[in-house]
């Protein structure tokens, strides 16, 4: 015997509320549709293409671009961006800003890492200068480089500040084929770290020039390390006619460390002229240890009458230095070694035209002999 069973039937008004409840009910995780938008850096996957933030490439920024409000994303050489603080917000970590040749009068801060700005054409055509405000720019992370950009107009602050005490241990940061010119300080170092970690910064065939005292403390000089700042490498370029020191390191606060500081094949001359400037010498180390001057060309620094604060390096309660194979000519003293310093090595080098001794005070502890 077949038993049939009649068809269950649903009301249609049932039917529909059901159907209302599921539209309204928030989607989950993991039915949500993934409608494609431009990859911002939030930690989102806007372009659903399966990745976060990922690397882009490069972001553009011109004189004639628009920053649009904050919405440009400067993805394009044909929407270029108008300012570099923007499009180092807008760029993802690692990623490239290439500026457009012209005149930037603007600051810039770059505060992500491995961001490369980069000019298009050279720093004989690309050109930041600063408003006056402060700093002109301002590196706050570790891994960025600076390449082939005129910087300038600074009167009240650095041309670049890398760091600083609320943004301490940025390494890896290179400057480079630069001209830096007219600030308070050219390149600024601040409470960068130990340099027993991270790697290295570096300004490397730069030229830092004509930076103005104005009586305040360091004002005028063209590199300045303070708060603690170590693994520094200058190689090449020049540092020359700032109206303060070419090179300054001040002595660290205390279980700050300054060291490892490394001044190789530099032009330096001409420096501390200027009357409002609180030094004369070419190359000033406070309380540093491991400090490498070599092959460098030093050349024209004369201080004040009775003081010795003239001449190529002064070293001041340094511990460690080995001063190799440099031209020392036209100046005031060669090496002035003050202040309970030790471990000085004078080797190899050739003193020319100074009005002092090549070594001060005579009896400053030394290694082999000085010529010339």
């Amino acid at each position: 015997m077949t038993v049939r069973r009649a068809p269950l039937t649903v009301p249609v008004a049932f039917v529909l509320a059901l159907f209302a409840l599921v539209l309204a009910a928030p989607a989950s995780d993991a039915f949500a549709q993934c409608t494609p938008g431009p990859e911002l850096c939030d930690g989102i996957d806007n372009d659903c293409d399966g990745s976060v933030d990922e690397v882009k490439g490069t972001r553009y920024v011109a004189v004639s671009g628009s920053d649009d409000g904050g919405a440009n994303l400067c993805t394009g050489p044909a929407s270029p961006c108008a300012t570099i603080t923007h499009a180092a917000l807008a760029a993802c970590v690692n990623e490239t800003i290439s500026l457009a040749p012209g005149t930037y009068v603007q600051d810039a801060v770059v505060a992500k890492s491995g961001i490369v700005v980069d000019s298009s054409g050279s720093s004989l055509d690309t050109r930041l200068q600063g408003t006056g405000a402060g700093d002109v720019v301002q590196i706050l992370a570790s891994g960025v480089t600076w390449n082939g950009i005129e910087v300038s107009g600074g009167p009240a602050g650095a041309c670049i500040r890398v760091g600083d005490a609320a943004h301490p241990d940025v390494r890896n940061v290179s400057i480079q084929n630069n001209p830096v010119h007219s600030c308070a300080v050219g390149i600024l170092f601040d409470s960068t770290g130990s340099p027993t970690s991270g790697g290295w910064n570096r300004v490397l065939d730069t030229i830092v020039r004509n930076h103005l005292g104005s009586g305040q403390p360091n004002s005028g000089t063209g590199v300045l390390l303070v708060g603690g700042s170590g693994k520094l490498e200058l190689k090449l370029g020049q540092l020359r006619d700032n109206d303060g020191p070419g090179l300054r390191v001040v002595a660290p606060p205390p279980g700050g460390v300054s060291a490892t500081i490394r001044v190789v094949g530099v032009s330096v001359t001409g420096n501390g002229r200027g009357t409002q400037a609180d030094g004369r010498s070419a190359l000033e180390f406070s309380g540093a240890s491991d400090v490498v001057v070599e092959g460098n060309d030093i050349a024209g620094h004369v201080g004040l009458t009775g003081l010795v604060d003239g001449g190529a390096v002064r070293l001041d309660a340094v511990a460690g230095a080995s001063i190799l194979c440099n031209r020392v000519r036209d100046g005031e003293h060669g090496v002035a070694a003050l202040n309970g310093t030790t471990g000085v090595s004078v080797l190899s080098n050739r003193f020319a035209g100074n009005t002092a001794t090549a070594l001060t005070p005579a009896g400053a502890p030394r290694s082999g002999a000085a010529t010339g």
